[in-house]
């Protein structure tokens, strides 16, 4: 069987459209409908907005490099002379004395002395260092600041602890049964929606979807998706759709069409109080 491409999954988890073919192959393929749904979870858990990136200015790249230069030429460049040998008094050879042989071992020739280059001198070589001294640089910057600040919070800010703000029992609404419950979450400022609850199946080919109906029983927003196998998880959500009144907790079956709205077909439903 042939799978859909990746991207074309991906749009389907997004909402968008995409051609019959592909629902037909999705309402026979399991895997292709697992993929669907753990993308579109994925989808829903990520943040709506990104911190903007800021380059540093061309000034802090001069100072590293000026700083860099100014240790290579503060190092003084060895000396390649040699210490000369202690000079012997020559010994004195009475008057009377028989000449002395001349020796019949060839003299030791002192070593040459190994050239040693000056730092100056081998920082002076061509080398493709400089290339990546940028990159360098930035990967060291980076490290330190990033470490210098986890080492702050780690040591100034304490984790703050999870206060459970409200809760709500997720009952059936034909028979009222209790199938689990629904914890909204505070941790510093943010919230988030705690599901535990019992095994729920979707149809074939479908999903759970959780949302967040306002009391006025008119409004209702979509805060993710349940993954298959999974009974217990988290949703982010903003605290001012709390404030706005949207208390009410509700799991619902979905299919995997082009229909954002819920379906109608509710399985457990629970107020936050």
């Amino acid at each position: 069987m042939e799978h859909p491409d990746a991207e074309i999954l991906a749009a389907v988890a997004m909402g968008q459209s995409a051609d019959e073919a592909t629902f037909a192959h999705l309402k026979q393929c399991e895997v292709c409908r697992t993929e669907v749904a753990e993308l579109t979870s994925l989808a829903a858990a990520l943040p709506a907005a990104t911190a903007d990136l800021v380059a540093p200015p061309d000034a802090v790249w001069d100072r590293i490099t000026a700083e860099l230069d100014q240790h290579d030429s503060a190092v003084p460049a060895p000396t390649t002379s040699t210490p000369a040998a202690a000079a012997a008094p020559a010994p004195t050879v009475p008057a009377t004395a028989p000449p002395v042989p001349a020796p019949t071992a060839p003299a030791p020739t002192a070593p040459a002395a190994a050239e040693v280059i000056p730092l100056g001198r081998a920082a002076a070589r061509p080398s493709g260092l400089r290339r990546y001294l940028p990159v360098a640089a930035a990967a060291a910057v980076a490290g330190l600041v990033v470490g210098g600040l986890l080492g702050r919070w780690s040591a100034q800010e304490p984790v703050p602890a999870a206060t459970v703000v409200s809760r709500a029992s997720l009952d059936t609404l034909d028979t009222k049964t209790v199938r689990g419950e629904a914890d909204l979450v505070k941790v510093g400022s943010d919230l988030s929606l705690r599901i535990s609850a019992a095994p729920m199946s979707p149809d074939t080919g479908g999903y759970l979807e959780v949302w967040l109906i306002n009391k006025d029983l008119t409004r209702m927003v979509s805060i993710g998706v349940m993954s298959p196998g999974r009974n217990d998880q988290s949703f982010e959500i903003a605290p001012d759709l709390i404030a706005a009144g949207y208390v009410i907790v509700d799991i619902s079956r979905e299919k995997l069409d082009d229909k954002p709205q819920h379906s109608g077909d509710s399985l457990v439903r629970g107020v936050l109080a």
